[in-house]
C-alpha cells in the first residue's frame, strides 16, 4: 500500500500493477525496485496527430526549496548539517512511444554542491538518470541568494514534464 501511495505522490494518477525488489545479501547492492503501473488513457491530439502524454520525470522529488530555504533572505549564517547524496535511475518503458520529448538535461556545479539530470532513450524506452551532491556545509548570507537561487533551479528543472507521442493501437 505503501509503495502504491509513493508512486501515485511521483506519478499522478499511477495504478499500481506489480513490484519486484530483488533481495540482495551484498551490504553495499543498489535497492532497485522495478514497478508496473498503468495510467489514465490519453488525451487525443487530433486527427492527424498521435495522442500524447505528459509524465513526470519519475524520480521523487529533491524539493530543494522546501528542505534548505526556510526564508527568502538571511542575515545570519545557513547550516546545512547533513550531505544529500543521490544516485537515481529510472527506466520507464511505454509500449507504442513514437516519439520521447524529454526536457533538456541539465547539469549544473556549483560552490554549494552538483546537480545532474540526464535522459536517454532507445525505442519504447527512456532512461532518466540523477545525480546530486550537496554537502555539509555553512552558506554565508552574502551568498544565501545563490544558495536560494540554486534550490529553486533544482527544483524547477526536476517539474519540466517528459512529453511523448504514442502510436494509436
Amino acid at each position: 500500500i505503501w509503495i502504491g501511495k509513493r508512486l501515485n505522490d511521483i506519478v499522478p494518477g499511477a495504478r499500481l500493477e506489480g513490484i519486484e525488489a530483488p533481495e540482495t545479501a551484498e551490504a553495499e547492492a543498489l535497492f532497485s525496485v522495478r514497478a508496473r503501473f498503468a495510467l489514465d488513457p490519453i488525451q487525443e491530439a487530433g486527427d492527424d496527430e498521435p495522442p500524447t502524454l505528459d509524465l513526470p520525470t519519475c524520480l521523487e522529488p529533491l524539493m530543494m526549496e522546501k528542505r534548505f530555504v526556510p526564508r527568502p533572505e538571511r542575515g545570519e549564517p545557513q547550516h546545512l548539517p547533513a550531505a544529500v547524496v543521490r544516485r537515481d535511475e529510472v527506466t520507464v518503458r511505454i509500449q507504442g512511444v513514437e516519439e520521447w520529448a524529454p526536457p533538456r538535461s541539465h547539469v549544473e556545479r556549483t560552490a554549494f554542491g552538483s546537480y545532474s539530470l540526464t535522459f536517454s532513450w532507445q525505442g519504447e524506452e527512456l532512461a532518466i538518470r540523477r545525480e546530486v551532491e550537496v554537502m555539509p556545509q555553512i552558506v554565508a548570507p552574502e551568498r544565501y541568494g545563490e544558495f536560494v537561487r540554486f534550490c529553486r533551479e533544482v527544483d524547477s528543472v526536476e517539474s519540466a514534464p517528459v512529453r511523448t507521442s504514442v502510436v494509436r493501437p
